[in-house]
């Protein structure tokens, strides 16, 4: 038997009885009809689970990053986010941190930038819940960069906070810079109100 079918809660899909057989057919295709393959699957998935699919978002975005210059880039950097998201929600860091990685090595190529330092936030949070801290900082400093460029002040002040955090050794000058922008997060003041917003979203698992 090829395929078996799979069970979960009222939902049934199907998958190969054995990781052997996916492998064995994927190795006899050429690169470009696997590409096509892929493309395939992730419409397949898009049409049967229509607005469930974020529930599969880690399947989709690996069948369209696997799709490779095939599959929209847009669309491809967004699910891999959001299962990065989930990964990082769920506690596991590296699955997340590839999924950013992925997402980056995509985004790259683009000139959306504030969606580049939302990546390269991400990123960081999944070092810093892997206990990497010096590389958390790494990924955050050309986030907050990338966040003052365009003056987006609520991006910088959570990234300035974020960088703070894990590292004590020198946390002045991005916490400073984070509470310089903090008036500006709420029309007509309040400032401590925009600045334990900016704070808590320094420390959740993703950004808001």
């Amino acid at each position: 038997k090829l395929v078996q079918t799979v069970s979960s809660g009222r939902e049934v899909r199907w998958e190969f009885a054995h990781g052997l057989i996916r492998q064995t057919l994927e190795n006899s295709l050429s690169l470009m009809r696997r590409q096509r393959a892929h493309l395939r699957v992730a419409e397949a998935m898009e049409r049967v689970y229509g607005t469930r699919i974020e529930r599969r978002a880690a399947d989709v975005a690996q069948h369209l990053y696997q799709a490779g210059m095939g599959a929209d880039p847009d669309k491809t950097v967004r699910f891999l986010t959001l299962a990065g998201d989930q990964a990082l929600e769920a506690g596991a860091g590296d699955e997340a941190l590839r999924l950013f990685t992925e997402a980056l090595s995509i985004q790259e190529d683009g000139d959306d930038r504030r969606k580049l330092a939302d990546l390269q936030y991400r990123k960081g949070l999944a070092l810093r819940s892997l206990g990497r801290s010096e590389e958390a900082v790494d990924a955050w400093r050309p986030a907050l960069a990338a966040y003052e460029a365009p003056d987006d002040v609520e991006g910088s002040a959570r990234t300035g906070y974020a960088v703070a955090g894990p590292t004590r050794r020198a946390p002045r000058p991005a916490r400073a810079a984070a509470d310089r922008r903090m008036p500006l997060l709420v029309p007509g003041g309040r400032p401590r109100a925009a600045a334990a917003r900016a704070r808590r979203a320094g420390r959740t698992p993703q950004s808001r």
